[in-house]
């Protein structure tokens, strides 16, 4: 829903490319389109991040739920702070 030029629609898809990546599945599956598309429009995965891969450090999985937020207003869409909970993520996780 956001423009070309939103780079909070990256820091979106770089969420739920995390969310694949920490889970080896996609966050918005469901049977039809219409409900796939339905699931991302209202930005709640099918099955929470730590449901899924309960070895993901809750700090991960808040990062990327912040990522992924379905309220932009509570989104993390600037890249700078990102950068920095990201280098914050990276002293804590081994």
């Amino acid at each position: 829903r956001g423009s070309h030029e939103d780079v909070g629609t990256d820091l979106y898809a770089l969420g739920v490319t995390l969310y694949e990546l920490a889970t080896d599945s996609n966050p918005f599956t469901r049977e039809s389109t219409r409900d796939v598309l339905r699931r991302v429009a209202n930005g709640r995965p099918a099955t929470p991040l730590r449901d899924v891969n309960s070895s993901i450090p809750a700090s991960v999985s808040d990062l990327i739920g912040l990522l992924m937020h379905p309220e932009v207003t509570e989104r993390l869409v600037d890249p700078a702070e990102s950068e920095s909970r990201f280098r914050a993520l990276m002293g804590q996780v081994d």
